[in-house]
């Protein structure tokens, strides 16, 4: 049981570290995101739950799952299914 919280815990503060990377890098005129090497790495074979993970994170309230479809899509470019 204490392993299995500790992996939850593990797994929020990584996301919460991408996500801080990742606004700290999109600080570019008109909406520009350049990422940095190590943050385009990880974008990729990322899981489907590490990036719902993420925006929900972002977006700090509960998104319906259509949203959270919507806007992986438009993010990271993956279709998903429901």
């Amino acid at each position: 049981m204490r392993s299995a919280v500790l992996e939850v815990v593990e797994a929020s503060l990584l996301a919460k570290i991408r996500a801080i990377r990742s606004l700290r890098s999109s600080k570019q005129p008109h909406g520009a995101i350049s990422l940095s090497p190590s943050v385009a790495s990880n974008l990729q074979g990322r899981s489907h739950i590490d990036m719902t993970l993420d925006l929900l994170l972002e977006a700090r309230h509960p998104l319906h799952v259509t949203e959270i479809i919507k806007r992986i899509a438009s993010r990271f470019g993956v279709a998903v299914d429901r």
